[in-house]
């Protein structure tokens, strides 16, 4: 019996790192801030160009594109693809396959920080059928930072087991590959880890191959293209944060106090005065009070009967020395009732969790209140990045949140007010503080894993990246009751292993396998793959034959019978008769006893000698039954005349071949401008 499946896929490690985000503002000296105010990125996998169209190549169109993105807003734009196959008609230019293609870019400008990736697995790529690069991993890879004031764009590219040959004859390589080492014989150009300078950035391409064809064609391609770059680096000379201020009291406006109205707040001491305005143009009311030690504030008593009725703003702003500015807002109402009632709600928070990533982009917050008197308004944080949500008070003195986006809140001690005002403007609050953690997610990747076979099943290892520092990487093969997990350190280079590991227990078929890192903070990662274990039980001997087959003569060639058993229920049965290019196939169904018979088939076509007749039996579970038995053709072909099988050689070159092998005595790959260093082959990492 035999059995079929998929071969092994080699990793492509490292390929898709994620974007870090490791430092905030960098500091230069003199406390000078650097910060850049716009930035780009893009990447692709493969790229073909051409002056005219070849057979078999999509041109102009890169394959796992990012596209250009810009910044700001912040973007995080990846893609994949698992496999392609270009060419590889017998008259194409250019034959590419190759493994997995991919490509990301990311930005964040409050890192000053612009980065991307992009490159190819598995690559085996033929030119005009003379020359021929094998390469396990070809990769490039940009960042440009802002820095103490400059933009510091780096480049780099990856090429692993690189090989490269000429009609079959192998090129020493070089062991390190520095930037924008390759050849150029006028005909042919091959560049690797090309580096091209740009405003603020840099461009690399992993391999770039050009090929200029007298009157045919001229061919660009690119392998690996990463390119990132940032607008400016500017500086902000001396203290950036802003002062914080709020409005904590901002009673309703009513006949009762519309003479001398009262608003109160909280501020940065030593920040300066507090600028409060009333209303809205063209009626409105400002007035500057004064911060004082404690960072608390009120504003004289203004007349704000000119307003009209209904909602009204009220803002509070404070500017420090250095000219930062923070601002609050609220809306209060104004009414004509007059303010009788002189006891302010109560209300009160009772449920507000810790802030996790779990819970940040739907967070809720509940409490009591005093029912009758009006919405419950929460506000979670500190101006400027304070959230508000506002709760009904229900008939039962209840009042929950919607839930809320929290995501913009920074990390630390978070506080949340609950405010209940009346018709009289009487005003209740409560406060409480609740502590917001760590919600950056650890970024965790799988690579391609291995086919699950008899070969390795019982000490099967995979491998992918994780985040640095933020612990070590569990890996769930398969699902339970029958998952295996296994647990892999994460290394200095963000890279984990997993050891060895017994899998024999998994059943045939798809497996599913799940990957997740945990940091500190409890923030977990996570990443998920599949691959597919193939039916290891050993073969059997084959339930499928073929019974006793006659000659084939004069008489039965016509009308040829065969038949013999095979399995019940397990599949048709497929009849084989002779050997290409002249075998005769016929496919008959296996009855409920384990017999088949072909209907009279014609056979007169096949060679006069020996014949081969195979068949073959597909179960349920993919295996593949087969037998084979031998017979005689006692008569002569249609095709057995003299020299009928001959193959015709098939045509080499061309002018464009020919001149590419013009070049070839010259192949040899040197730093332009130098001559080769010395000749040792390897694994390539620039």
């Amino acid at each position: 019996m035999q059995k079929r499946g998929a071969g092994n896929r080699r990793k492509l490690a490292g390929f898709t790192a994620a974007m870090a985000a490791s430092c905030t503002i960098v500091l230069g000296t003199g406390g000078t801030a650097w910060a850049a105010s716009a930035g780009e990125g893009r990447g692709y996998a493969l790229e073909v160009k051409a002056g005219v169209s070849l057979v078999g190549l999509g041109l102009d169109i890169p394959l796992v594109d990012t596209g250009l993105q810009s910044a700001p807003p912040a973007f995080n734009v990846s893609g994949k693809m698992l496999a392609a196959d270009i060419g590889g008609a017998k008259d194409s230019l250019i034959s590419l396959k190759a493994g997995v293609l991919s490509a990301s870019t990311g930005s964040s400008l409050a890192q000053n920080r612009v980065e991307t990736t992009a490159g190819i697995s598995d690559i085996n790529l033929s030119i005009a059928g003379v020359v021929a690069i094998k390469a396990d991993v070809l990769q490039s890879q940009v960042h440009s930072t802002c820095v103490n004031g400059a933009i510091q764009p780096t480049g780099a590219a990856t090429i692993e087991n690189l090989s490269i040959s000429v009609l079959g004859i192998p090129v020493p390589i070089p062991l390190n590959l520095p930037p924008n080492t390759g050849l150029n014989t006028g005909i042919l150009e091959i560049v690797f880890n090309e580096q091209t300078p740009v405003d603020g950035g840099m461009e690399v391409n992993a391999l770039r191959i050009g090929a200029k064809i007298p009157t045919l064609a001229d061919v660009n391609l690119v392998l690996g293209h990463s390119q990132a770059s940032l607008a400016d680096c500017a500086a902000a000379q001396g203290d950036t944060t802003p002062p914080e201020v709020d409005i904590t009291t901002s009673p309703v406006i009513n006949a009762d106090n519309q003479d001398a109205y009262i608003v109160a707040g909280s501020c940065t001491a030593g920040d300066g005065n507090v600028k409060v305005t009333i209303g809205k143009a063209p009626k409105f009311v400002t007035m500057t009070t004064a911060c004082n030690a404690a960072g608390a504030w009120t504003a004289p008593a203004a007349n704000v009967a000119s307003l009209p009725l209904g909602p009204v703003d009220i803002t509070a702003t404070q500017t420090d020395a250095a000219g930062n500015t923070g601002t609050r807002s609220v809306i209060t109402t104004k009414t004509t009732a007059a303010a009788t009632d002189t006891t302010a709600p109560v209300v009160a928070v009772d449920n507000a969790a810790a802030i996790n990533a779990g819970n940040e982009h739907g967070y809720t917050v509940s409490g009591t209140c005093t029912a009758g008197d009006g919405d419950v308004r929460v506000r979670i944080g500190t101006a400027p990045n304070s959230v508000e949500a506002i709760a009904a008070c229900g008939s039962n003195g209840q009042w929950t949140t919607a839930a809320t986006d929290l995501g913009g809140l920074p990390a630390g001690t978070v506080p949340i007010q609950a405010s209940q005002t009346d018709a009289a403007g009487n005003t209740g609050t409560a406060n409480v503080s609740v502590t917001k953690a760590d919600t950056t997610l650890p970024v965790v990747t799988v690579g391609t894993p291995p086919q699950i076979n008899a070969g390795n099943q019982g000490a099967y290892i995979l491998s992918g990246t994780c985040t640095v520092g933020a612990g070590s990487v569990t890996v769930t093969i398969g699902t339970a009751p029958n998952a295996v997990v296994a647990t892999a350190p994460c290394d200095s280079n963000g890279h984990w292993t997993t050891p060895a590991t017994d899998v024999s227990a998994l059943p045939a078929g798809t497996v599913g396998i799940h990957v997740a890192q945990t940091n500190a903070a409890g923030n977990s990662g996570t990443a998920d793959a599949t691959v597919t274990k193939v039916d290891t039980t050993p073969p059997t001997t084959p339930s499928v034959t073929v019974v006793n087959p006659p000659t084939i003569d004069a008489g039965n060639q016509g009308g040829y019978i065969l038949s013999g058993t095979c399995t019940a229920g397990g599949g048709s049965v497929t009849v084989t008769i002779g050997t290409a290019p002249k075998a005769v196939v016929v496919t008959v169904p296996c009855d409920g006893n384990g017999h088949w018979t072909t209907p009279a088939t014609d056979v007169s076509g096949l060679p006069k000698g020996s014949v081969t007749i195979t068949v073959t039996q597909t179960q349920a579970t993919g295996d593949v039954d087969s037998s084979t038995a031998t017979t005689t053709k006692t008569t002569p072909g249609a095709g057995d005349a003299p020299g009928s099988d001959s193959v015709a050689a098939i045509p080499v070159g061309g002018a464009w071949a020919s001149l590419l092998l013009l070049g070839a005595a010259a192949l040899g790959l040197r730093r332009r401008g130098r001559q080769p260093g010395p000749q040792r082959s390897g694994r390539h990492h620039d």
